[in-house]
C-alpha cells in the first residue's frame, strides 16, 4: 500500500476508534475482539486508542502481530472460535465478513463470544456501489482493473460473496444479518463518512437525503449491542 494510502487508512481507523468510544461509553470496553487481523494496523491502534485488552484473530498465520504491540493474536476460524461465551465487551470486524462463506455462522460466533449488552461494529463493502477502491488500490491502473472485475462479475450474474467477488452487502442485508445475530443493529454509514470527510458533510447529507448514497458509498457500516436472550440466562 502506498504511503499516502497507508496514512489515510490509519486516519480512518482513528475515526473508527472515536465511533467505538461513542458506542461503548465513558467506561470503554474491557476486552475487545478484532475479527480479521489483516496487517495488524487496526488491532494495534484500537488496543492503544481505546485503550483496551485486545485480541485479534485471522486464518492467515502470516498476519501474526508481535506480542510487543499489545495485541493477543490467534490463528482462528471466525466460524468456530475457541473463546468462552460472553468473553468480550466489544467485537469489531472490518471488510472480513464478505470473505467468509458461512457468514451467518461467523456472526453467530461473534454474538456468542460477546457479553450481553456488549457492543459490535461491522463494516463491509457496499454491494450497490458503482465504483470503489480509489483510496485502497496501489495505482490508478489497479483501481480501473478492480472496478472492471466487479462490473464483469455483475454482467455475468456472479457479483456475490460466494462466487469470490469482493461484493459485500447492501445496508439492509447487513442490518438484517446483524439483527438476527445480536438482536439489535443500526446503520452508521453516514456517521462514518462525515467523520472521514468533514469538509464534505453537506454533500454527504445530500446523498443521504436523496438516497444516492446507495450507489456512491463504497462501504456500509452497522453497529449495535447484544440483546439478552434466553440462552444467556443461568
Amino acid at each position: 500500500m502506498p504511503e499516502s494510502n497507508r496514512d489515510r487508512h490509519r486516519a480512518k481507523i482513528l475515526n473508527v476508534i472515536s465511533l467505538l468510544k461513542r458506542l461503548t461509553g465513558d467506561g470503554g470496553p474491557g476486552k475487545v475482539l478484532v475479527v480479521g487481523a489483516g496487517d495488524g494496523t487496526e488491532s494495534i491502534l484500537i488496543a492503544k486508542g481505546l485503550p483496551a485488552e485486545t485480541t485479534a484473530i485471522d486464518l492467515n498465520p502470516e498476519n501474526e502481530i508481535g506480542s510487543g504491540d499489545g495485541v493477543d493474536f490467534r490463528v482462528m476460524d471466525a466460524r468456530n472460535m475457541t473463546f468462552e461465551d460472553g468473553e468480550f465487551d466489544l467485537v469489531y470486524s472490518y471488510h472480513v465478513l464478505e470473505h467468509i462463506l458461512d457468514d451467518k455462522a461467523a456472526l453467530a460466533e461473534m454474538a456468542r463470544v460477546l457479553a450481553t449488552g456488549g457492543a459490535f461494529l461491522i463494516g463491509t463493502p457496499n454491494k450497490q456501489r458503482l465504483i470503489a477502491y480509489f483510496n485502497t488500490s496501489p495505482s490508478l491502473k489497479k483501481t480501473i482493473a478492480w472496478n472492471w472485475a466487479d462490473w464483469k462479475a455483475r454482467f455475468q450474474g456472479r457479483f456475490a460473496n460466494e462466487h469470490g467477488a469482493h461484493a459485500g452487502y447492501t445496508l439492509n442485508q447487513l442490518l438484517m444479518r446483524c439483527e438476527n445475530a445480536f438482536g439489535h443493529a443500526v446503520g452508521i454509514t453516514d456517521d462514518y463518512y462525515i467523520l472521514n470527510y468533514p469538509n464534505h458533510s453537506t454533500a454527504i447529507k445530500l446523498l443521504s437525503s436523496t438516497g444516492l448514497w446507495r450507489i456512491v458509498y463504497p462501504s456500509v457500516y452497522v453497529c449495535g449491542k447484544k440483546v439478552s436472550t434466553s440462552s444467556d440466562q443461568p
